[in-house]
């Protein structure tokens, strides 16, 4: 059983077990970057800068990275659920999604009519053959979609995150 890890934030605040055997104390939030996107190279940097503090024996730090990696399948073990939910909280707050909202969709047609199709689809074209323009690719893409899933008349299909929807 790989051992249990212990996250100190910045904040004081910590995720994870009391009991862990491994303990990272974080005492810069650019460590948390490093821990959040697995890059074990930037938490070794962060060791070395002292931005970072390792409590444990090297054997079980090891023993940590390696299921924190998910060797040999890179599947994700650690940081656990309590990490990816700080994350989330942390990241998602009215006023800053109200923001990226923003900044991402209230632009004007105009600005949009400069690079997507007359249908605004944005997700990936489907050139079925040779010699199609981008609207032609769009429209044989949403077709191919809809004979996929055998649509019969009157029925429709909605396509969250590909743009304004084709008709």
């Amino acid at each position: 059983m790989p051992p249990q890890v212990q996250i100190r934030l910045p904040s004081g605040q910590t995720l994870g077990r009391p009991e862990a055997t491994v303990h990272l104390n974080l005492r810069s939030w650019s460590s948390l970057r490093h821990v959040r996107r697995l890059q074990l190279g930037g938490l070794a940097q962060e060791y070395v800068e002292g931005r970072l503090q390792l409590q444990g024996s090297l054997r079980e730090v090891m023993a940590a990275a390696a299921n924190w990696l998910g060797l040999p399948t890179h599947r994700r073990r650690w940081p656990d659920k309590a990490l990816a939910r700080w994350f989330s909280l942390r990241a998602h707050t009215r006023h800053r999604d109200r923001a990226q909202i923003q900044f991402h969709y209230d632009l004007s047609d105009d600005f949009y009519a400069l690079w997507l199709d007359p249908l605004r689809v944005y997700s990936c074209a489907y050139y079925r053959s040779d010699g199609l323009d981008l609207a032609q690719a769009q429209q044989a893409k949403l077709e191919h979609i809809c004979r996929k899933l055998m649509l019969k008349p009157g029925e429709r299909f909605l396509d969250i995150g590909a743009g304004w929807g084709g008709c």
